[in-house]
């Protein structure tokens, strides 16, 4: 290789140093970011405070619930929520991918039992998007229960319907 280049490549290789550490920074505190996010988020549901819940989302997030119609928007989630939130919920952060400006979240979740409900456990799916203060926001919301009785009546082995 001639002598010219090699200085040049050693300032090419130093640049790239310290690119990787900024952008391993700025995902970190994303995360942090998220995870502060999520504990709101299940602060509020133990506290009963769908006022404070909604606040979570963007003004467009999406509500994903089980066995209920999609809700749309903060004020829609808000009067979703209004409707009853059980104390004691707990999450476990299975994924967090953060890409850029938006990021997915994977949890379980598991709901104590009370005098009115039994215990659930599940998982969900949470999208976020970074706002223009810093700060992650809900963009929507998904969650399913792991309990209820299996459907031995499915065959396995039979092929899946692909969807086109």
């Amino acid at each position: 290789m001639p002598r010219p280049f090699l200085p040049c490549l050693a300032i090419l290789a130093l640049a790239g140093c310290g690119a990787a550490p900024a952008s391993v920074a700025r995902e970190s505190g994303a995360r942090r970011a998220i995870e502060h996010t999520v504990a709101d988020y299940v602060n509020a549901t133990n506290r009963g405070d769908a006022r404070a819940l909604a606040e979570l989302y963007t003004d467009d997030a999406i509500l994903l619930p089980p066995d209920d119609s999609l809700v749309r928007g903060r004020s829609g989630i808000r009067e979703f929520w209004s409707r009853g939130l059980e104390g004691g919920l707990s999450m476990e952060t299975v994924r967090l991918e953060v890409h850029g400006e938006a990021a997915l979240l994977v949890a379980r979740y598991s709901l104590a039992a009370t005098a009115d409900e039994s215990a659930d456990s599940g998982k969900c799916a949470m999208s976020f998007a970074r706002q223009r203060d810093g700060s992650w926001k809900l963009t929507a919301d998904i969650w399913n229960n792991d309990t209820g009785a299996a459907d031995d009546s499915t065959d396995d082995s039979a092929p899946l319907t692909p969807v086109t």
